[in-house]
Order: C-alpha cells, then sequence, then structure tokens
C-alpha cells in the first residue's frame, strides 16, 4: 500500500461501529485519543469549529437535512400537482351537473304534460296485474289440491305393492321350507340371441350374467345325507338325477323347449358308464370319453373326494350344468349343446386315477320316465299368483309415481306462473308518479350540483393550502442549502489554513498480522477516529487499526473500501447499489441524482420496481430512475405525473381513463 505524508486528524465524541448495510451497531460513548495528543471531543453546542475534523459531523447533518428537505420539497410538488388535478375534476363535475340541471328541467316539461295519461295508464297495469295474480293463486291452489291426491294415491299403491311382495315372499318360503329344491334362472334372452348369433365371446359375457343372476334353493335336510361316491344306492342316484332334470328343465322353459326327465334307461347307462371308467383306471381328462348306450354325455371332474353330503353333491351338480351349458366356450359349447337338444338325463358317480367323475348322461327320450313323488304344484301355483299380484301392484306403482310426477310439475308451474305475475304486480306498482318523477329527477340534480360545488370550493382551499406547503418548504430548502453552503465554505477554508499554518505531522503505513495501521514520524498513532491522509479520509479503530466496509459514525454510515479510502457517489456492496455524499455519508430516501429522482430504502439500498413513498405509488426502472408520463409493467400501461407520482383512478391529461389499480382502462 502507497500513502503520500500529508495527513490531517479528524476526531469526534461518539463512538464508532463497524455493521452491515440495515443492522443496527452498538456501542458504548468513548473519547477518541492518539497517544500523543489527546485532543478535545466535538461539542454541538460549541458557536465555532477551529478545526477541520471537529466541523465534519456538522457538514453530514447538514446535508441530511438539506436532502430531507429537498425529499419534503418533491412530495409538497406531488400533493399540488394531484390537488391542481383534483380541481380540474370537480370543475368539470360542476359544469356536467349544471347541464344536468338544465336538461332536467327541459325534459319535466314534457314529463308533466304526459303525466295524466301516464299516472292513468299505470293503475290500469295494476288492477290487469291484480287480477292476473288472482287467477293464478286459484290455478296453484287447484294443483295443490291434485298434488295431494296424486301423493295420496301414491301412497295408497305403494301400500299395496309392499303387501303382495310381502305375500309373494310368504309364498316362495312356503315353498322353499318344503323340503323341495328350487331353481331360479336369470333372464335367458340375450343369451338366445348370443346363441342363435353364434357369436362365442358375446355368448362367453351373456353366459356369465346368467351364472351370476342364477340360484338354488336345496333342503336343508340334505345337509344331513351322507353319500358315498364310489357306491351311489338307488335312491340316492335318483334323487340328484331328478335335481339335475329340474335344472335342465328350468333352463329348457325360457328356450320353449320340452321338459326333462328320468328314466329306468338313464340311470341304468349312466350306472354302466361309471363303471367302464373305474375299469379302465384312467380319466376322462386324460383319456377321453367311453363309448355308450346315450345320446350325449357330459362329465364334471374335481379332485378325488369319498364322501360328501346330498346337499353338497347337488350343488357340485348345480355348478357343473350352469357352467356346461353357458361357459362352454373352451369345449366349442359341446357340453352345452348336449344339454339343449336331449330331454331325459341320468346322473352317476365314480372316482377314477384321483379325480372325481360327475356323469351325466342325457338321450332324447327312451325308458319308464320316474316321477318326482313331492307335490308342489299348489305352492307353485300360489307363488306365481302372488308374482302376478306383484306385477299388477308394481305397474300401479309406476303409474301413480308417474301421475305424482306430473301433480308435482304442474304444481310447480302454477307456482312460477303465480310468482311471474305477483312480479308484474310490484313492478306495475313501483312505477312511480310521472310528476313526483320530474320533482324527485329535479331534486337530485340540484343536489348533485351543490355537492360538486362544494367539492370544487374544497377542492379549490387544498390547492391553496398545498401551494403554501410548498412555498414554505421551499424557503426551507433554500435556508438549508445556504446554511449547508456556508458550512462547505467554512469547511473548505480550515481544510486550507490547517494545511497552510499547521505543521502536518508526517507518518508511514504499517502492515501487521495482514491488517494495517498509519505510525506518525513522532510515534503516535490515531485511535477511534478518522484521519485525512493523502486527501483521503480513513477511520481507525479502537486498537488504531485501519478499518474497512461499512462503518456507523455519529449517526451516519459509511463504506471505506479495501484500501481504506472513505467512498463517494454511486456504490454496489452485494446485491444492491448505494450512494454516498460528498462527506461520505449514505442517503437514503428521495434523491436526484443529475437529471434523474431515485429512491433509497432505510438501508440505504436504491429502489427498483414499486415503491410507495407517503400516499402515492411511484415506479423505479431497472436502473433505479423514476418514471414520469407513460410507461408499461408486466405489458400494463401506466401514467405518472411530473413528479413520479401514479395516476389512479382518474382522467390523465391526455384524456384517458386509468383504474383504482392506475392501469389503463381501454
Amino acid at each position: 500500500m502507497s500513502k503520500k505524508k500529508n495527513l490531517q486528524v479528524l476526531t469526534t465524541g461518539v463512538a464508532l461501529a463497524i455493521a452491515s448495510i440495515g443492522t443496527t451497531a452498538l456501542a458504548q460513548e468513548t473519547r477518541v485519543k492518539t497517544t500523543a495528543v489527546n485532543e478535545p471531543a466535538y461539542r454541538v453546542l460549541q458557536n465555532e469549529a477551529k478545526k477541520s475534523s471537529d466541523l465534519k459531523p456538522q457538514l453530514d447533518a447538514q446535508e441530511a437535512v438539506t436532502k430531507k428537505t429537498e425529499t419534503e420539497v418533491k412530495n409538497n410538488q406531488s400533493e399540488l400537482a394531484l390537488k391542481e388535478k383534483s380541481v380540474k375534476d370537480a370543475q368539470e363535475a360542476v359544469v356536467k351537473a349544471t347541464q344536468t340541471v338544465k336538461d332536467t328541467e327541459a325534459k319535466n316539461k314534457q314529463i308533466l304534460k304526459n303525466a295524466s295519461k301516464a299516472d292513468a295508464n299505470r293503475e290500469q297495469a295494476i288492477k290487469s296485474a291484480q287480477t292476473n295474480v288472482n287467477t293464478k293463486n286459484d290455478a296453484v291452489k287447484l294443483a295443490k289440491e291434485k298434488l295431494a291426491g296424486a301423493n295420496q294415491h301414491a301412497e295408497t299403491v305403494e301400500s299395496k305393492l309392499q303387501s303382495a311382495q310381502a305375500e309373494l315372499k310368504s309364498a316362495q318360503d312356503k315353498l322353499a321350507n318344503t323340503g323341495v329344491d328350487t331353481v331360479t334362472i336369470a333372464d335367458l334372452t340375450q343369451f338366445k340371441k348370443d346363441k342363435a348369433e353364434g357369436d362365442s365371446d358375446f355368448m362367453t359375457d351373456s353366459g356369465a350374467t346368467v351364472i351370476e343372476n342364477s340360484s338354488t334353493k336345496i333342503s336343508e335336510a340334505d345337509k344331513k345325507k351322507t353319500v358315498e361316491l364310489d357306491n351311489l344306492t338307488e335312491e340316492q342316484q335318483k334323487e340328484v338325477s331328478l335335481y339335475a332334470a329340474k335344472v335342465l328343465t328350468a333352463i329348457h322353459k325360457q328356450f320353449g323347449l320340452n321338459e326333462v326327465t328320468v328314466t329306468d334307461s338313464d340311470l341304468r347307462i349312466a350306472r354302466e358308464q361309471s363303471k367302464k371308467y373305474v375299469a379302465r383306471g384312467i380319466s376322462a381328462e386324460k383319456a377321453g370319453h367311453l363309448n355308450g348306450a346315450y345320446h350325449g354325455e357330459n362329465i364334471s371332474l374335481a379332485n378325488e373326494t369319498k364322501s360328501m353330503t346330498m346337499y353338497e353333491l347337488k350343488q357340485r351338480v348345480y355348478d357343473a350344468i350352469m357352467g356346461q351349458t353357458f361357459a362352454d366356450a373352451p369345449s366349442k359349447w359341446g357340453h352345452s349343446y348336449n344339454n339343449f337338444v336331449n330331454n331325459t338325463v341320468g346322473i352317476a358317480t365314480a372316482n377314477v386315477d384321483g379325480r372325481l367323475h360327475i356323469i351325466s348322461t342325457l338321450d332324447l327320450a327312451g325308458g319308464n320316465v320316474i316321477k318326482d313323488e313331492k307335490d308342489i304344484t299348489s305352492l307353485e301355483k300360489a307363488v306365481a299368483t302372488a308374482k302376478s299380484n306383484v306385477e299388477q301392484a308394481t305397474t300401479a306403482s309406476e303409474n301413480a309415481k308417474k301421475a305424482l310426477t306430473k301433480a308435482s310439475t304442474d304444481y310447480a308451474s302454477a307456482l312460477s306462473l303465480k310468482t311471474e305475475a305477483e312480479k308484474v304486480l310490484a313492478d306495475a306498482m313501483a312505477t312511480p308518479l310521472q310528476a313526483q318523477v320530474a320533482e324527485n329527477n329535479l331534486r337530485l340534480a340540484n343536489i348533485a350540483l351543490e355537492n360538486a360545488k362544494n367539492r370544487e370550493a374544497k377542492a379549490k382551499n387544498n390547492v391553496t393550502s398545498a401551494k403554501e406547503k410548498l412555498k414554505k418548504s421551499v424557503s426551507k430548502l433554500a435556508t438549508e442549502k445556504e446554511k449547508l453552503s456556508k458550512l462547505k465554505e467554512q469547511y473548505k477554508k480550515l481544510l486550507q489554513t490547517e494545511s497552510n499554518n499547521k505543521e502536518v505531522s508526517k507518518g508511514s503505513w504499517i502492515q501487521s498480522s495482514g491488517r494495517w495501521w498509519y505510525k506518525h514520524n513522532n510515534g503516535s498513532y490515531t485511535t477511534n477516529g478518522w484521519e485525512q491522509i493523502n486527501g483521503k479520509w480513513y477511520h481507525f479503530d479502537r486498537s488504531g487499526w485501519m478499518q474497512t466496509g461499512w462503518l456507523k459514525s455519529s449517526g451516519s454510515w459509511y463504506y471505506l473500501n479495501n484500501s481504506g479510502e472513505m467512498q463517494t457517489g454511486w456504490m454496489k456492496s452485494g446485491n444492491s447499489w448505494y450512494y454516498l455524499s460528498g462527506s461520505g455519508s449514505m442517503q437514503t430516501g428521495w434523491m436526484k441524482s443529475g437529471s434523474s429522482w431515485y429512491y433509497l430504502s432505510g438501508s440505504g439500498a436504491m429502489q427498483t420496481g414499486w415503491a410507495k413513498s407517503g400516499n402515492s405509488w411511484y415506479y423505479l426502472n431497472g436502473s433505479g430512475a423514476m418514471q414520469t408520463g407513460w410507461f408499461t409493467v408486466s405489458g400494463k400501461w401506466y401514467y405518472a405525473y411530473r413528479s413520479g407520482a401514479l395516476a389512479v383512478n382518474t382522467t390523465t391529461p391526455e384524456g384517458y381513463k386509468v383504474n383504482y389499480n392506475g392501469e389503463w382502462v381501454k
């Protein structure tokens, strides 16, 4: 570091501390001293500074006052511009209100001429509307009575439907509790259609629906009957075969086919087939079907089981027939074909090669028919009658619900028409007498005119006050600038006098442990204060070390660069710009540099974008300069007066409207 020989010492009577921008620095009060000279601290009340170092804090303070006064002048100028605009707006409002009064007076002449006829028409409109309301009230009353009747009828019919459903359930329960097996097959309409078209995929889909929605109820007593599957008795074989015939018959009925029966021939052939498979010793899934005296044969396979209940066996037979009939695509519907074309069936069981075979032999005819000895005709007839009653009650219920819906719609429509008629009546009654309309219009116009005049007078008073306020602030600014000028001149003279009349201590810069201090030739050094060396100001801490970075001194912030020199003018620190006056103090608030105004926050950082000062908004561009006139932000147009204040909710000097946000309303 190279330094010149001339130096001056500035001491202050306040504590100095280093702090980053925006952070409060704390320090206790101390006196500035050097090892050789202990100069008195600066006293605010002394009448005349004898040294430049004594005058520097006063000079900085006066610069701050002057800057603050400049901001006051700028704000007062903005306020005056806005209030002058208010006067202009108020005057325009008075002109418009005056014209409105004249127009209203002219219109009232014609209104009064037509008032008699218009008021008579109003009275007739009220009478007609009242008659219409009365008619609609009668219609609503009638519709309400019909709705009540329809609702009562619907409730009666619904009650009958519930009774019919209860009777059906009772009949079905009686039939189910007789110990007789029942089979309920779902509607086969879609399956019949798909089968007729020969579409295997469609048959599989509709067949799955049939299986899902079909059911069987097997006698609970069968759960107590055990059957040996390799040795069915004749009675057990007959019982399970009759059950299989019942399942197939339920399917045949929906196709219009013959009833499926059991014959002694079917039972014999089924037993013979069972013995053949046992004798062969190989399961049908490995070796296929064996020929026999039958027209068709279906076999259902499962894991070997020696015994089960009759209930379980019938359930397996049911599952086998349903799967073979409605889910037989893997076998190209061969099992299904056997179930549809044959009219007799016999069932036998056998365990072969570790697999249980449930064998169904089917034929077109032959042998003596074996009848089911359980008589359920009367119970089935009761169920059929109950079903018919439910169907009739369901139809009646649906018709009653439709009638109720219509009655509800008619009632709602009648209410709507009544409401509409009442609105017409209300509108007719709300229409004021034309003579009163004329009087009210003129009265309101005069009130508006009076209010506009009052606003104009108030706006003019505000302008007068604003001008006086601006005048005072301008006068104050001139005074403060004069004070500042005198202080600067005094400061300059003191520097010159000190330079000419006082022997300045010479010294040299010394670096120790990476830090610098300045040693005078007499061995002393400055601590806790300012010192001017070769025309540059430096600040040393209480130990005499040269300081760098941000420093707060006498209430103002200063910036010392890496060489320790106090900075002035524009300076960037971090990501922000700052402005340091000629005396080095950091500026805040409004500041004019060149021909542009800038706004510096409380931390001294130069602002960009939107900023609010006082009661007005301002926009500062990317370089920090305040915008005036027309400008765009995010694609929207705004207008700022010469003071920079944003125009809001008004008309610009060129006649363009701006809304509450200051945006141009196209």
